[in-house]
């Protein structure tokens, strides 16, 4: 089997998307896609990769994955940490594996080792079929404003706003015990995500309270900041979203922080605690954990392997338990 045309297509109506079709002599044919840049990724396409491409057997997915990762994007030519040749080698990369489960007559899923569960728990993004559909100069994606007209139906961007309490009821409704909300976006832009004063962090509570008094504690509430804030903003977020709660979770709070911003959260944590805040911390780091601890659980391939208190308990001890599920 060889390859013998690549096709890319872009659509109007979904200006961040982009589709790659690979053509086969065997009639089989490989699809796969990419997002935002599209323009720019489809001249990569058609530049780079599919004069490496044309002609070869697409099944041999390890070696074009190494000539493409390690000789057309060599590091030390840049290429690895660009968007636009990610997201073309990310698509040719999906469709090189749909043309593998054709040719072999067997689902994706199978050729990855098979199911791990037999069900797994969703959430609901609040956006919408029209949210991220097209390019947004100045910004990321769209941005919605309180009272703006919805784009259709099911403009959850829009309701998460306008109607959060009636669209945690309409999820719940549908069995969705998750949404994941972004309340706080529209007010980065003004400071570049270095500040966010008493007003506007009211008003991106709104949106949490009335879900919480529409629905009680059935749906949970994620907060999604997309990487907008600095830390003295983002800690006055998550102080205000404290409201009433009574278990917060800190995933990796400091793997991206200094030495005294780290300080910093690892006060947080212990003021929470006054507070009679529960924290559950998830970090690689030792040392926080060590820091504030009271209890540690260590798990290891989804299971719990060690369970103890926190006290005696130094930096290379929970090391060891980590590792090996003993302290020495």
């Amino acid at each position: 089997m060889r390859v013998t045309a690549i096709e890319t297509l872009r659509a109007g109506a979904f200006g961040n998307l982009l589709w790659l079709r690979l053509e086969t002599d065997a009639g089989l044919e490989g699809l796969g896609e990419a997002f935002r840049n599209a323009e720019a990724t489809e001249a990569y396409v058609h530049e780079t990769l599919a004069p490496e491409l044309l002609g070869r057997d697409p099944r041999e997915l390890a070696a074009h994955r190494e000539r493409i990762g390690r000789v057309i994007a060599n590091r030390f030519m840049g290429t690895p940490s660009r968007s636009i040749e990610l997201r073309g080698d990310a698509a040719l990369d999906i469709a090189l594996w749909d043309l593998l489960a054709k040719s072999l007559d067997a689902p994706l899923w199978r050729l990855w080792g098979g199911p791990v569960r037999e069900r797994i728990r969703v959430y609901n993004t609040c956006a919408g079929p029209a949210y991220n559909t097209a390019p947004v100069l100045g910004w990321a994606s769209r941005l919605a404003e309180p009272g703006a007209s919805a784009l259709g139906p099911l403009d959850d961007l829009q309701a998460q706003l306008d109607d959060p309490g009636g669209l945690a009821r309409s999820l719940l409704a549908e069995g969705v015990t998750a949404l994941k909300i972004w309340p706080f976006d529209r007010f980065a832009r003004a400071t570049g995500g270095n500040a966010i004063g008493p007003r506007e962090l009211e008003a991106g509570l709104a949106p949490v309270r009335a879900i919480r008094e529409a629905v009680g504690e059935d749906v949970e509430i994620l907060i999604e900041c997309h990487g907008l804030w600095r830390l003295p903003a983002a800690v006055a977020i998550a102080r205000a979203l404290l409201w009433n709660a009574r278990l917060l979770i800190m995933d990796e709070p400091t793997a991206a922080l200094g030495v005294r911003e780290t300080a910093e959260v690892r006060a947080l944590i212990r003021g929470l605690e006054a507070q009679g805040v529960a924290v559950l911390l998830v970090s690689h780091d030792m040392q926080d954990v060590v820091a504030v601890a009271h209890r540690v659980a260590v798990l290891r391939k989804g299971r719990l392997v060690a369970l103890r208190e926190a006290a005696g308990l130094d930096a290379d001890r929970l090391a060891r338990l980590v590792m090996t599920a003993e302290a020495a």
